[in-house]
């Protein structure tokens, strides 16, 4: 399992998830101080008061322990996003993990270990130009218009 997050034309990541480790709350808050909050506290106090930060209904990330925990960090209020669990069609993070199996995978390789996947992943992810990724964060207010306009039904982007 991986993590990753996306942020105007910043990639974060991506992290492992070692092999075992069940994402239970305080896991996934470890996972986002080794991940996210390096590069979040590097931020200008304008860039946080700007962020939102945006996760599905996963229960670790919904969890009273991960909403007393993002607080803390000053992710809370119009800064965290309040999320539906199955919402592919608006998380340009999905959008994200296809482009990268698509390079991964490239010509039908297969892999023989779960390293050299956890490599191909790496190398796939840093190679993607900024240009894709502040594409895919820019596309949110269109995808967001276009689901008013469909009553919430699927859309095509």
């Amino acid at each position: 399992m991986f993590w990753a997050g996306i942020v105007d034309d910043t990639l974060i990541g991506p992290v492992q998830v070692p092999e075992g480790i069940k994402i239970n709350s305080e896991k996934y808050c470890e996972l986002l101080e080794e991940a996210f909050i390096p590069w979040f506290e590097k931020q200008s106090v304008y860039r946080k008061k700007q962020l939102i930060f945006q996760q599905d209904n996963a229960s670790s990330h919904v969890s009273r322990y991960t909403k007393t925990w993002l607080y803390n960090k000053g992710l809370a209020g119009k800064n965290l996003m309040t999320w539906p669990a199955n919402s592919a069609d608006l998380n340009c993070i999905e959008n994200l993990w296809s482009i990268l199996k698509r390079d991964v995978y490239r010509g039908g390789h297969q892999y023989t270990s779960k390293i050299a996947l956890w490599e191909a992943i790496k190398t796939a992810a840093v190679n993607i130009p900024t240009s894709t990724i502040k594409k895919l964060t820019s596309s949110m207010d269109g995808r967001l218009m276009e689901l008013l306009q469909k009553d919430g039904k699927k859309i095509s982007k």
